[in-house]
């Protein structure tokens, strides 16, 4: 199968995760997307967020509920350590060698590639999937994508996103500010976080 890896903190997740999902699952026949929350990814180690883990992987639960091509992915979420994509994926192809994965990223993280932890080692297991909104720099992204072509040999593909001006950040400071539900949240998911009490105050950032 084709599977989609879509990866974050979701805290929370929101129509744009759902947005780039969908997209990446149509435009390039997937089979499924996986949504694959970290427990504590290597560039935001915050301890609200670890605490909130429990929130994160049922306000997923909830949004995705609906589309049974979108599936929750715990294996970051139960490693106790900093979780690297490259060893994340090298695991998901010894373990599922049947399927073809799929890395759905922003375009800019394609600008940022070449600084994660060993890219040489990710690229071999997986084509990235770099979703591009109107006001992204095309030309840009496509000469870095012949670069990392010719250095590690990336297989990079673009996809076709509609611009979504919400992100997990904003939400948390909307909330923080008061508690009227944010535009382009779930309603479940909006649901959930009233009955839980979450984000109240929290001036915390990240995505």
């Amino acid at each position: 199968m084709k599977i989609g890896i879509l990866g974050g903190t979701f805290d929370p997740v929101h129509n744009g995760h759902l947005v780039l999902a969908h997209c990446a699952l149509v435009q390039f026949h997937l089979d499924k997307v996986w949504f694959l929350p970290n427990r504590i990814p290597p560039h935001k180690q915050k301890q609200d967020a670890h605490q909130r883990l429990a929130h994160r992987l049922r306000m997923i639960s909830l949004a995705i509920a609906q589309e049974t091509a979108f599936e929750l992915c715990t294996f970051e979420a139960e490693r106790e350590d900093v979780s690297y994509s490259y060893l994340t994926m090298e695991t998901f192809c010894r373990r599922w060698p049947e399927h073809s994965f799929y890395f759905i990223v922003g375009a800019d993280a394609i600008l940022t590639l070449e600084y994660w932890m060993h890219p040489e080692r990710l690229t071999k297991t997986c084509t990235f999937l770099a979703a591009c909104r109107d006001d992204i720099d095309l030309s840009r992204m496509s000469e870095e994508a012949k670069h990392l072509k010719i250095r590690y040999d990336a297989d990079i593909l673009f996809l076709k996103m509609p611009p979504v001006p919400i992100s997990s950040s904003k939400i948390r400071h909307e909330l923080a500010i008061s508690r009227m539900k944010p535009e382009l949240l779930p309603e479940c998911v909006w649901d959930y976080i009233k009955e839980n009490h979450l984000y109240e105050g929290s001036k915390k950032d990240g995505s």
